[in-house]
């Protein structure tokens, strides 16, 4: 309506499969109230999606929806929350001033699969240190399949492929996405399982897995995504009922299973990868998840 296009009036995106609580609606309240009294008032701001347990029907990819969370805690709280949210959005838990929805809007054209990031992008250029980030929870569903999963992160990847390399989006608007994406498409390729069997099938390799001048920044990066697994996977369990206790033997193997994780991501991205190189027609992807 046009006479809800005003400052004062934010709107709330949520997906159709995920749910808001009390405390969602506190940390929403309270966001925005800061905003009033607020000498530089932010324009929208991303919380936290979260997976309770009696929400799976697949222990398997809520496992590996570990990740999702933790990318939330970390990486949408430091660039989304630092003012500037390059590495994207996503469609649950984001609140935008109507005025900024209406000016950027979501119609990008019938090749856009991911609109979320899209809007982050042109909100990057348009209005510089005016996005936040808060730590209210959603609460939504993983995939009911691993194929399922597959396919979600191959639309995902195609699509963030495909704005990375959006010609009429500023370059240094897209590099950072760009890097991200690249670097979760070959995330496979990193794992010390799938290095150290290229070292047993070749024989020529040395012990480390990787090279010496890289070997610290390698142990990061995988300190860094066991980090995300654990955190991520904390943050599901508390949103669960029951207490959010956590169970000894799903600490054990979300350790155990991170090759697998890492597979699962991987593949949808490299799947998302080949639909952009051959220039596939864009297809809305349904997936089957919980009600």
């Amino acid at each position: 309506m046009e006479g809800d296009v005003r400052d004062d009036i934010w709107v709330l995106h949520m997906d159709d499969d995920t749910a808001v609580g009390p405390d969602t609606a506190i940390s929403i309240v309270k966001f925005i109230n800061e905003q009033r009294r607020s000498e530089w008032p932010k324009h929208l701001a991303q919380g936290v999606l979260t997976y309770p347990r009696e929400n799976a029907t697949n222990w398997l990819t809520w496992m590996a929806d570990s990740i999702r969370p933790a990318d939330d805690l970390s990486r949408f709280a430091a660039l989304t929350g630092g003012g500037t949210p390059i590495s994207g959005l996503h469609g649950e838990l984001l609140v935008i001033r109507s005025t900024i929805e209406a000016q950027i809007g979501w119609d990008f054209g019938p090749k856009a699969i991911t609109e979320d990031a899209q809007l982050a992008l042109i909100f990057c250029q348009r209005y510089p240190g005016r996005s936040d980030w808060f730590e209210g929870r959603c609460y939504g569903a993983s995939p009911a399949s691993v194929r399922d999963f597959i396919k979600q992160r191959e639309r995902w990847a195609w699509g963030l492929l495909g704005l990375a390399l959006n010609k009429t989006i500023p370059l240094r608007k897209r590099l950072f996405l760009g890097y991200c994406v690249s670097n979760w498409v070959i995330g496979p390729l990193q794992n010390v399982v799938f290095l150290l069997l290229v070292e047993l099938i070749l024989q020529v390799f040395s012990l480390s897995p990787v090279s010496p001048y890289v070997l610290v920044i390698w142990t990061m990066n995988m300190a860094f995504a066991v980090w995300q697994y654990w955190e991520g996977y904390k943050a599901n369990v508390a949103s669960s009922g029951g207490g959010g206790r956590r169970r000894p033997l799903e600490l054990v193997c979300l350790i155990i299973f991170l090759p697998i994780f890492s597979l699962m991501e991987g593949l949808g991205g490299m799947r998302g990868f080949y639909r952009l190189a051959t220039r596939k027609e864009n297809e809305f992807v349904v997936i089957a998840k919980p009600v």
